[in-house]
């Protein structure tokens, strides 16, 4: 894969940012209370060092697909950490507060609806000489 040295900078850059962060949860002792939130940013490492690799060793299919598992990964990781989020502040005392846990399973299954319908919107680009009317 071809890109900039901009993209590559940028690409530096996340990865710094997120040794950065694990590297203060880790001082400040809060892996043990956020442990979805720790594994989602070790997993973003763990992923920007693995495609970063396979963008140039592997091709385009290998990344595709690299690219694709990863973000199942993620995306698993990132409604854990909505869960997560959610423990901290609607249960503070160790119980959940009352009419929230219906209401929060109703709106994350309203975001993952919505979510599935933008994603069905999405087209994607037409290839170079072709015509899309």
């Amino acid at each position: 894969m071809h890109l900039d040295h901009t993209d590559y900078l940028f690409w530096a850059a996340g990865l710094l940012a997120h040794i950065v962060l694990l590297v203060v949860i880790s001082a400040r002792h809060r892996a043990e209370t956020f442990p979805f939130f720790t594994t989602l940013i070790s997993a973003n490492i763990v992923k920007t060092i693995t495609l970063y690799l396979v963008a140039f060793h592997g091709t385009r299919y290998s990344y595709r697909v690299t690219y694709s598992c990863l973000t199942v990964v993620d995306l698993v990781l990132q409604l854990c950490v909505v869960y997560e989020v959610a423990l901290h502040v609607f249960r503070p005392t160790g119980r959940w507060a009352p009419d929230v846990r219906r209401g929060f399973i109703i709106v994350v299954a309203a975001s993952i609806t919505v979510a599935a319908g933008l994603t069905t919107l999405a087209q994607t680009p037409a290839r170079p000489g072709s015509r899309r009317c």
